[in-house]
């Protein structure tokens, strides 16, 4: 799943998540060509990755052992926010590989996305007027 809010680690030392799993080199790099987006270009983005075993807590005092994955653009053209990825996933003994390609699904569910958006603006533009009539 995404990981909208950065927590603070239940350790209590202060370390927030993104922090925690971001220290030391990344993981690889990968890259990839984002489409063209309204305004936007398609453009390539290079990304670092990190992944780390993290301990959270599910809000009621009780811990889950997760994976925090982390890709963050690197290099963005002056002028583009960046693109980064939080997420957390809780699939025992995650590998290179397995980090990468969660990435890729990842990035999979989002193009679906746009195209649904794409879709209904473009449903919504030319104002279908869907009527029943009785023969």
């Amino acid at each position: 799943m995404r990981a909208k809010h950065n927590r603070c680690l239940p350790e209590g030392d202060g370390d927030k998540l993104w922090a925690y799993t971001t220290v030391g080199a990344a993981l690889v790099e990968i890259e990839f060509t984002t489409p063209r987006r309204g305004n936007q270009k398609a453009r390539s983005v290079h990304q670092h990755l990190w992944g780390r075993s993290v301990e959270i807590t599910d809000g009621q005092r009780e811990r889950i052992t997760a994976i925090c994955i982390i890709a963050r653009e690197v290099g963005a053209p002056t002028g583009v926010k960046p693109i980064e990825l939080h997420l957390l996933t809780t699939r025992p003994g995650v590998t290179l590989e397995q980090v990468v390609g969660l990435i890729e699904w990842y990035r999979a569910r989002w193009e679906i996305e746009l195209d649904f958006h794409v879709l209904r603006m473009d449903m919504k533009s030319k104002r279908y007027n869907c009527r029943a009539s009785i023969v």
